[in-house]
């Protein structure tokens, strides 16, 4: 009790200190902030709709208690902490002396629900029952739906509402209408109307969750690829390849300052024209202007010596995605090395290659 009040009068007068250092302007500023924390803090409520989980339903879980022999008491940090329990002998495949072996309080982990009483409020939990693909999972659904959480907190207090009415006006109905509340927040970033015309609140609740979800996220940026074939039969060869690409290239990022245009050969004569946005729509219409740039600068010059087509149309790929055509640019360039070796001193129609280049010496340097 005496650490206690110790604790307290050393915050009051930390906090007197700063105060005197602080204007008018400030001091005002600090309270403020301090009371919306204070009613951030005090704000709970579960993350979804149904106040149970179901059984087979990994959940994530703090350990509340720990009775060495018996088992261990969590709560369900998903449900409004309810209560749950973990017998000893679900505690672990392998045999154990004791459960504060491997649990302790405050320790986070997933756990698989095994029986819910809703009536009684009991729910058992099993640790030696979750997969490991499971634990990632479980991760990353906790991590967004908390995300959710706090924007959802900064929103009830900027509009002076319960946490609560909010999640059942606007999140627990965009969790049902897409994969989860944190996709369509995502969405809301470039799709505010298609979003937030799925539930019927007013413009002032719209603005709130609009600047509470921009505050706390950031549209990822994508990758937007597209492919092309271009062949010179004239004497320019490659040297005209070049300059097309060059020129079409240098046009569309001078018309577009925020978001620039990449090119680079894949293996002649395949091309990759690409761009990174957060913004998928202008970015494909960005790279769809820049295949048109290049028919442009193909027509200016003698387009008959060129032969020019798209392979693929723009795209926008994920993490995954990139590294899929990474890997399948690599292969392609592999197989390019292989064939130049065999065929010696062999050179390709049109491009006026030298047959002693080095490779990397025959790819279009567009910079």
């Amino acid at each position: 009790m005496r650490e206690v009040q110790r604790k307290s009068k050393e915050r009051l007068i930390n906090n007197i200190i700063e105060m005197s250092d602080l204007t008018p302007e400030q001091v005002l500023a600090k309270q403020e902030k301090d009371a919306h924390q204070a009613k951030f803090n005090a704000m709970h409520c579960r993350f979804y709709e149904k106040k149970f989980p179901e059984v087979d339903d990994i959940v994530m879980c703090e350990v509340t208690r720990v009775e060495p022999t018996t088992g261990a008491y969590v709560a369900l940090l998903e449900y409004g902490n309810l209560e749950g329990m973990i017998m000893a002998s679900e505690c672990s495949r392998k045999r154990i002396k004791t459960v504060a072996q491997l649990l302790k309080v405050g320790k986070r982990e997933p756990l698989l629900v095994t029986k819910v009483d809703e009536v009684e409020g009991f729910i058992d939990l099993s640790r030696k029952r979750v997969l490991l693909d499971d634990i990632k999972q479980c991760e990353d659904r906790y991590n967004n739906a908390k995300k959710i959480q706090v924007i959802a907190k900064n929103a009830a207090v900027a509009l002076e509402v319960d946490l609560e009415e909010l999640y059942q006006k606007v999140f627990w109905p965009l969790d049902s209408a897409y994969p989860s509340a944190y996709d369509a927040a995502m969405i809301s970033l470039e799709q505010p109307e298609e979003v937030f015309g799925k539930v019927d609140i007013s413009p002032e609740w719209v603005a709130a969750i609009k600047e509470a979800i921009g505050s706390r996220m950031k549209p990822p940026e994508m990758k937007i690829h597209a492919t092309f074939e271009i062949t010179c039969y004239s004497e320019e060869g490659i040297e005209g390849i070049k300059e097309v690409l060059k020129n079409a290239r240098n046009k569309a990022n001078d018309v577009n300052k925020n978001t620039q245009i990449s090119m680079r050969m894949i293996s002649s004569p395949l091309y990759e024209v690409s761009t990174k946005t957060t913004a998928k729509s202008s970015g494909i219409a960005f790279v769809k202007d820049t295949l048109q740039k290049i028919q442009d600068e193909i027509d200016s010059k003698d387009g008959s010596n060129y032969i020019f087509r798209v392979k693929e149309e723009p795209v926008a790929l994920g993490a995954e995605k990139e590294e899929d055509i990474e890997s399948i640019i690599k292969k392609m360039q592999e197989h390019e090395d292989e064939s130049t070796t065999s065929q010696g001193d062999e050179n390709e129609e049109g491009m006026r290659f030298e047959g002693d280049e080095d490779e990397e010496e025959k790819r279009a340097d567009f910079e």
